[in-house]
């Protein structure tokens, strides 16, 4: 399943309505939809609050060999690979932490593998979790 959507938050409802219908028709577990829901909305949250500025980010959802690929292609942006981005210390108490990065932190836990690919402008993430 492919589809773009325009850089916008209010794109969230459609991205997580093609999400829904990938699991229908994957017949994917409670435990998986939520990891492709969570993973989806916080790969695009960050595209659209950090990314380029105007266009389209387009999603790809495939499922296959017992794990789920989630793609984002980011058009016209700078290059940021999350597996690049600075640890959080969970550990240290909420008052003494720099805002951010829990997202992402969160995705690097749940994933098996992330892949990125920057090229012309182009940044593609492609974050692999066995189903489960």
């Amino acid at each position: 399943m492919n589809m773009r959507f325009r850089r916008e938050l209010g794109e969230l409802p459609g991205i997580l309505a093609m999400s829904e219908e990938f699991c229908r028709l994957n017949d994917l577990a409670s435990a998986d939809r939520s990891t492709v829901d969570f993973v989806l909305e916080e790969l695009f949250t960050n595209s659209v609050k950090y990314g380029g500025k105007d266009g389209e980010i387009q999603v790809a959802l495939e499922c296959g060999r017992g794990e789920v690929r989630l793609t984002m292609t980011d058009f016209d942006t700078e290059r940021f690979d999350l597996r690049e981005a600075p640890e959080v210390d969970v550990d240290r108490p909420i008052h003494d932490r720099t805002p951010g990065g829990l997202g992402i932190h969160l995705i690097r836990k749940i994933a098996d593998r992330i892949e990125y690919d920057y090229r012309d402008r182009v940044g593609t993430t492609t974050v692999f979790k066995r189903l489960g």
